[in-house]
Parts: structure tokens; sequence; C-alpha cells
């Protein structure tokens, strides 16, 4: 167990830029965030910025909200499956031979956890963007007319690969590469009056308007062996 896990070590890094006068304001952010995960070679890099700006005008009549948001991240998946093997594996068993070529004993489902994590990569990039456009107008006293935008996008492309030496899946197989895409585009548009009114005790309110929502997806998976050598790794799936 020692062998396949470290002491986790995170980082954040933030920074903040916010102002504005009577009838503007914005705030800008940019987020930094490093991770190591307790499993050898897992964690992420990532970076998100978000800023936003709110503006009023007419007397305050119309007010206009506006936000984005971006976030990119590198991560390395790392396998799962090493702590599983970790505890499963002869303790008394070799890591290495003296040649250094990974031990790994002839037995069913059962393989050096270290080398499952040193000969094989699992990894992937995610990219998210979000924006909002909020605009109120007050027409007359009561009755205030709105319409919202909105869309996320979201892109992951990951990235598996067992080498031609790996018994854990690669070996029989020529080597063994697995690539992942997906994209992902959320849409939603609003437009709607609200009437609010006060009749001696009586608080009345009605609300009427369209709503769209629409969200879209495209997925691929592709798995192949049979390389001549592990030096391109997933890439050579070409």
């Amino acid at each position: 167990v020692d062998e396949v896990t470290r002491t986790g070590v995170s980082n954040v890094h933030n920074i903040a830029i916010s102002g504005g006068n009577q009838n503007t304001s914005f705030r800008m952010s940019t987020n930094f965030r490093g991770i190591e995960g307790i499993l050898e070679k897992s964690g992420f890099d990532q970076i998100n910025t978000r800023a936003n700006l709110t503006h009023s005008a007419l007397d305050n009549k119309l007010k206009i909200d506006l936000n984005m948001s971006f976030t990119t991240r590198k991560s390395n998946f790392s396998f799962n499956e090493a702590l599983r093997y970790a505890v499963l594996f002869n303790p008394t068993a070799p890591i290495r031979f003296p040649n250094g070529e990974f031990y790994q004993a002839i037995l069913f489902d059962n393989f050096n956890p270290v080398a499952i994590l040193e000969q094989n990569v699992n990894e992937g990039k995610r990219k998210n963007l979000n924006y909002n456009a909020l605009i109120s107008y007050d027409i007359v006293d009561g009755l205030t007319a709105t319409v919202n935008f909105g869309q996320q996008f979201e892109s992951n492309l990951n990235g598996e690969y067992y080498s031609r030496n790996s018994l854990f899946r690669g070996l029989n197989r020529g080597g063994y590469a697995r690539r992942y895409t997906s994209d992902r585009e959320f849409t939603l548009f609003e437009a709607y009056a609200t009437y609010a009114k006060t009749f001696n005790k009586i608080d009345l309110s009605v609300t009427g308007g369209y709503s769209f929502q629409q969200d879209q997806f495209e997925d691929l998976f592709l798995a192949l062996g049979n390389f001549p050598n592990d030096e391109l790794g997933y890439n050579a799936l070409e």
C-alpha cells in the first residue's frame, strides 16, 4: 500500500478584482487549483475564471446582470484498481526483478499494483463555459418584463493506454488504447412579465411568459489494440 500511495498535497490560489459606481458594479476572479491525490499519479490542475457585471439605467427601471465562467482542467485519473491489488498482492513478493522489470505472478485476478501505475496511462482534459444574461425592465408601476438567456458548454477528451508489457490489460493484445470524447450544450431562454399589486390587505401577483430549454450531446468511444510499440501510446490510434 505504501508503494502506491503518498501524502496528498493541494494548493489553491485566488485573485479577484471588483469595483463600480452608483449604477454599475463588476467583479472578476481567477482560481488556480493543483491537486495531488493520495493515490500515486492521481490529481488535476485546474484554472477557473469568473466575471460578473451588474448595471442599472433609466432611473433604475432597466437592470442588466451578466455572468460568465470558464474552467479548464487537466486530470490524471490513475487507476483505483492499484489500491485493490495492493491489498491482495503478496506483501513478501518483490516489486521488480534485479534487472528492473516488474515482478508479475501469473495468477488469476492478481496484478502487481506498482506495475499498474507505472506501465499504463489514464488521463483527460475537460473544458466548461457558462454564461448568462438577465435583463429586466419596469414598464409601469408594478409591471416588470424580464428576459433571461444562458448557455452551458462542456467538452471532455480522455485517453487510456495499456502497455504491451502490462499484464493488467495490455498483454497479448499488442497494447490497448481507449479514447473517449464528449460534447454537451445546454441552452435556456425565458421571457416573462410579472404584475404585482397590493389592494388593501390583498397581495396580488401574476406571472406569464415563455420558457425554452434544449440539451444536446454527442459522445464517441474508440478502443483498439495490436500496436507495433508503446512509443505513441493512445496517440497511435490513427
